[in-house]
């Protein structure tokens, strides 16, 4: 049986791309990370082994590229979505501090009773709702903001009080 120069290059190149196992596993390993093109693979798989191995070998590829992006993209989503969500949390909390204190009375201090008679603002109830916060249990809730146990609440308090609410919610 004699070769031809053109069946010893093909045999040379199916050598090449799959001569053992390794050498497979290499392969495959540089065409998911584009060290090579997919047709020079695929071609010695269609000519000599059968054209339902090249498919099963692009579908491979597929499968892992497919894989490789969704993960990358679950990774940058939920490092987008953690993002917002604590951007809308300070928002939050400093609402509520600004509900309690105007702009000039910042270093004041509040009581419970003043702050209890804060707490029927319908604004106040909607961000206690949000923090999934029951605002009938007012004196727990100032109690937990009062943390130096002062029995007066400063802005610092309130804001740093509910960011703790919201995070255990």
């Amino acid at each position: 049986v004699s070769l031809t120069a053109q069946d010893a290059d093909k045999d040379l190149e199916s050598e090449i791309w799959f001569g053992s196992v390794p050498r497979s596993s290499l392969t495959l390993f540089e065409c998911i990370l584009g060290g090579i093109s997919w047709d020079e693979v695929v071609r010695p798989l269609i000519s000599e082994v059968s054209p339902l191995v090249g498919a099963a070998f692009c579908l491979y590829v597929s499968f892992c590229a497919l894989a490789v992006l969704n993960v990358v993209t679950g990774i940058f989503v939920g490092k987008a979505a953690k993002a917002a969500e604590d951007e809308k949390d300070e928002t939050l909390a400093f609402s509520i501090g600004d509900l309690f204190y105007s702009d000039t009375d910042k270093e004041s201090h509040i009581t419970f009773k003043e702050f209890s008679s804060k707490l029927v603002n319908a604004d106040m109830q909607e961000y206690f709702k949000d923090l999934n916060v029951d605002v009938s249990e007012a004196q727990g809730l100032f109690r937990l903001f009062d943390v130096d146990g002062s029995g007066s609440v400063d802005a610092d308090e309130i804001v740093s009080g509910c960011l703790r609410l919201r995070g255990e919610a």
